[in-house]
């Protein structure tokens, strides 16, 4: 059995002498200072480019990890150690930390060496406290996490299309528009026929479709219902980002997105974006939505 093997099974130390278990019983403020633990908890097939004396993990070695139980326990366990410490602390929410390498390591090696749920689970932790107002975390490091994360997301597949009511696609404004369908709604429906859309407006959030359906049939004629009809509901009680798919590209057009929105969509993959509607100022714009998006 290889050093590191070992050392993840719990039987032999790590470079330093510590065993895996001295490690997770480390306090938050050694975990924080020490930089020489990571690479052992969560070991790559590339080299640390600041610690010299890191494992690095071979095919082989991945593979005697998937099957060994023991060695899948005490990932785990790791996995819940770093987690627990993410989740207690912020000062990593600022723009630039050297726990941002780290993070990035961590995914890599859990989705090898525990599989995709486990990374997944870490993931939305992540994006979970980065959201959180007080986070400023870099774009630029976020895009590692996503890419570590989300390599597996086809990002220049179809989007799935998320649709608002209210001020989108008919008119809320009171002037004599008000209560009408905005120019171009019906090219609009057309136009998605080949996309998976679902509703996102406070007509449906309950998943129950009837509400939403009933509002664009009230202004639109009868041979658009079966368009109306496939749109499936969403569930989601006080933000509408509860029921974004932040695992697929998406394509959301509202015209009133929430600054807590705003927020979760930090998590956005490239994608997935919102796409701001104001029919006030542009009341052909789902025209030229039909035009130059879809």
């Amino acid at each position: 059995m290889t050093i590191l093997l070992s050392f993840l099974r719990g039987e032999g130390p790590d470079a330093h002498g510590r065993m895996f278990t001295d490690i997770l019983d480390m306090n938050d403020t050694v975990l924080e200072t020490d930089h020489h633990y990571i690479q052992w908890l969560f070991p790559l097939k590339t080299m640390s480019e600041n610690v010299w004396d890191s494992p690095m993990i071979t095919d082989r070695e991945i593979a005697s990890a998937l099957s060994d139980e023991t060695i899948q326990m005490n990932m785990r366990r790791a996995l819940r150690r770093m987690t627990d410490f993410y989740t207690a602390n912020d000062h990593w929410l600022r723009e630039e930390d050297h726990n941002h390498l780290r993070i990035s390591r961590i995914l890599t090696s859990v989705r090898s060496l525990l599989g995709e749920d486990a990374a997944r689970s870490f993931y939305n932790m992540l994006m979970d406290r980065i959201t959180e107002p007080q986070a400023h975390v870099s774009e630029y490091n976020l895009r590692y996490w996503k890419e570590a994360m989300d390599e597996g997301v086809d990002e220049n597949a179809q989007p799935k299309i998320y649709l608002d009511i209210d001020g989108t696609l008919i008119h809320e404004d009171r002037t004599e528009n008000y209560g009408k369908p905005a120019a171009g709604l019906v090219e609009l429906l057309i136009a998605l026929r080949p996309y998976n859309v679902y509703w996102l407006t406070t007509h449906c959030t309950d998943g129950d479709p009837i509400h939403a359906q009933r509002k664009l049939k009230e202004v639109l004629p009868e041979e658009l219902y079966a368009d109306i009809e496939r749109i499936k509901p969403t569930v989601w009680q006080t933000f509408k980002t509860e029921a974004l798919d932040f695992t697929s590209p998406f394509i959301w057009f509202d015209n009133d997105v929430m600054e807590t929105e705003r927020l979760q969509l930090k998590r956005c993959i490239p994608g997935q974006f919102a796409f701001e509607v104001n029919l006030r100022k542009h009341p052909f714009q789902l025209t030229e939505i039909v035009r130059d998006v879809l």
